[in-house]
């Protein structure tokens, strides 16, 4: 743990570790990735935000790559991002989902983000795979708790999960 402005932390993670500690992350980062594509995927929502654009034929569209869903519910604000690197030629190198979470109440400003990136080519410092978790006290707070490549971060990342399936939709139940 440490609280920094950016990132990689310096010596942190499991970045510098043994290759069977690096291909546990990438698996970690790709049964999250896929717990997340799978959880959005069956929410309300879904069926007019996300369905439609990041789960049928079209979800590799450049035009639809870095755009931000808001996804208001009952207690927590959701903005969800989605977007693959694509190469040609090479096919996919890059893949990234992320999920941020901001009280629906004014007053309450602190933020929580999952991050994970997952890449087909990467170097040795910099890893297959990202599990990036970060807790500010607001949008434009300068310092940040972030928590990258860890169990600890794996945990946060899937508690965020959780909270966005358990949060209720104001509409109609989840």
């Amino acid at each position: 743990m440490h609280k920094k402005k950016g990132y990689p932390p310096e010596g942190g993670g499991l970045q510098h570790t043994s290759s069977s500690q690096r291909f546990y992350l990438k698996d970690m980062a790709e049964r999250l990735f896929d717990t997340y594509r799978e959880t959005f995927k069956q929410s309300p929502e879904s069926d007019f935000l996300l369905k439609r654009y990041f789960f049928e034929m079209y979800f590799e569209k450049n035009y639809l790559q870095d755009n931000t869903f808001f996804i208001p519910r009952a207690d927590f604000l959701w903005f969800f991002k989605y977007f693959l690197i694509e190469d040609p030629g090479v096919g996919i190198p890059e893949r990234t989902v992320e999920l941020k979470k901001r009280s629906a109440e004014k007053a309450k400003t602190e933020i929580e983000i999952a991050t994970i990136q997952i890449r087909k080519f990467y170097t040795v410092e910099q890893g297959a795979a990202d599990i990036i978790y970060t807790r500010k006290a607001s949008e434009s707070a300068k310092e940040a708790f972030i928590l990258k490549n860890t169990e600890e971060a794996a945990k946060h990342v899937a508690q965020l999960l959780v909270d966005f399936h358990n949060d209720k939709v104001t509409s109609h139940p989840y």
